[in-house]
């Protein structure tokens, strides 16, 4: 079994990805994930929680992922594989490009949105458009990616509790500031993998990022940022 360790190494989870010939269908893939789950917390010596892909790797380069995009799976292991103790499987990266910004948009603007579908006043809007979007972004359709921006500006996060069952809203405030952090530097030509160099960059959302919030307005002002950049982006692609 061949597999990488990645992510920040002070992380609540560890980041796993194993190296599959392909990737199979959804409910095989999760079947996978349980057995390398299984054999791999008899492997490694550790006591957090192991978070497992599959990735397709060809010529020192992951080509697919099960979960997630592989331009941002492969360029992650790139950047944090040596933190570990290991060796390096991944040994070329993706250039940023209009492929790997839009993917990591649809990413984001996917997975934010999913954690706020408990929101009553916008539950319904929610789930149409992610359903829209889902249908429609592999035809490069970004109208419905738009529609959710939209929707995600109108939501202020200071006035919801945000929990969701089985998810905290300490961990849904840490995964906006994740998810939102690096897109903000993909704006700007940049990545980022892990938690350390966040706080260097963002101080203000190392409450968020180390699971201690104190309060939401800077979230809440990031995400706005962070959104109306994205509208500015997709925008230029329609016209």
């Amino acid at each position: 079994m061949k597999y990488s360790l990645f992510g920040s190494p002070d992380g609540n989870d560890l980041d796993i990805v194993v190296y599959v010939d392909s990737i199979p269908s959804v409910t095989e893939s999760r079947e996978l994930i349980n057995k390398y789950k299984s054999l791999l917390e008899t492997e490694i010596n550790t006591n957090k929680d192991l978070d497992i892909n599959l990735g397709v790797l060809k010529d020192g380069i992951i080509t697919q992922t099960f979960k997630g995009t592989h331009y941002e799976c492969n360029n992650s292991i790139y950047y944090t594989q040596g933190l570990f103790n290991q060796p390096k499987h991944i040994n070329r990266k993706y250039e940023i490009n209009d492929d790997f910004i839009l993917s990591k948009i649809n990413k984001v603007i996917i997975t934010c949105s999913s954690l706020l579908t408990r929101i009553g006043d916008y539950r319904s809007e929610l789930k149409k458009s992610l359903k829209l979007l889902k249908d429609r972004y592999y035809n490069k359709d970004i109208y419905p990616l738009i529609n959710l921006c939209e929707i995600l500006l109108k939501i202020n996060l200071t006035e919801y509790d945000l929990k969701k069952k089985n998810i905290t809203e300490t961990k849904i405030l840490k995964t906006f500031a994740f998810q939102l952090i690096q897109l903000n530097e993909l704006f700007n030509g940049q990545e980022i993998y892990y938690k350390e160099e966040m706080v260097n960059k963002f101080p203000e959302l190392k409450q968020y990022l180390y699971y201690n919030p104190i309060e939401k307005n800077t979230i809440e002002e990031f995400k706005n940022r962070v959104i109306n950049n994205t509208l500015i982006y997709l925008n230029k692609k329609v016209i």
